[in-house]
């Protein structure tokens, strides 16, 4: 058990959680449903970009596996806001679940590209 693992468990104890993501960000922690959350988007047209402000994006436009997802993630986050790695992951399963939603997913018509970074 490494101290960043225990210092991530530790802030979630405690809801410290950006702490939480910066420590999830050092131990290069991946969310189980990245492949299926980036599948929902892209079967309803959209493209993804992957970036941090100020920085080139990465285009998602087919399917990927979850190594292939969070490879683009941490390579376009780690050097420039390792937090990021983590709250991109949480924001692609967020919206892959909305644009799954009946009730919403009209939201997103008319986009052709959702940003993230």
């Amino acid at each position: 058990f490494s101290l960043t693992s225990k210092l991530d468990n530790d802030a979630a104890v405690k809801k410290h959680w950006m702490a939480v993501r910066l420590g999830a960000s050092l131990l290069h922690k991946v969310v189980d449903c990245l492949a299926p959350s980036l599948s929902s988007l892209l079967v309803k047209e959209k493209e993804i970009t992957i970036s941090v402000f100020g920085f080139p994006e990465h285009i998602i436009t087919e399917p990927m596996t979850p190594v292939e997802i969070s490879d683009i993630i941490y390579n376009q986050c780690m050097e420039h806001e390792p937090i990021e790695a983590v709250l991109q992951q949480e924001i692609l399963i967020y919206l892959g679940d909305l644009v799954t939603r009946s009730d919403i997913n009209h939201v997103f018509d008319g986009m052709l590209r959702l940003r993230i970074g």
